[in-house]
């Protein structure tokens, strides 16, 4: 189940190109950049109680910091209004990415519930 979240976030980075096709470059760039600062620090790590607003400051600022990485090689490159158009696409894959994680953890906690998918844990301690 863990596997599956990187790969949501991966397609809704990229959703928004479906209504604004002209940014193909910048927003695939900005999904494997996001992705990659994502996966990187170990949060796909299934928790013991799975919790969006526990992740969301984290999900958040690794998103922001993938967005303005980009739109810094993306100003230099191009002009200010290409930027700005790239911001507000980059803003709606943001969203997307929160909504998304809040589907799959549902998901997750539904799995658990019914038996699908188990953590096990061990208490220690009297």
């Amino acid at each position: 189940m863990r596997m599956i979240v990187p790969t949501v976030d991966f397609a809704l980075i990229l959703t928004p190109l479906v209504w604004r096709p002209s940014q193909v470059f910048a927003m695939v760039t900005m999904a494997i950049l996001a992705t990659f600062l994502l996966t990187c620090s170990g949060r796909y790590v299934a928790p013991l109680h799975p919790s969006v607003l526990d992740e969301l400051p984290f999900i958040v600022g690794r998103l922001l910091t993938a967005v303005a990485a980009i739109s810094v090689a993306f100003l230099y490159l191009y002009q200010t209004p290409e930027v700005a158009t790239f911001l507000q696409t980059a803003c709606q894959a943001i969203v997307l990415v929160i909504l998304g994680r809040i589907i799959t953890m549902w998901l997750i906690a539904e799995g658990r519930r019914r038996g699908v998918a188990q953590r096990r844990a061990i208490l220690i301690g009297g």
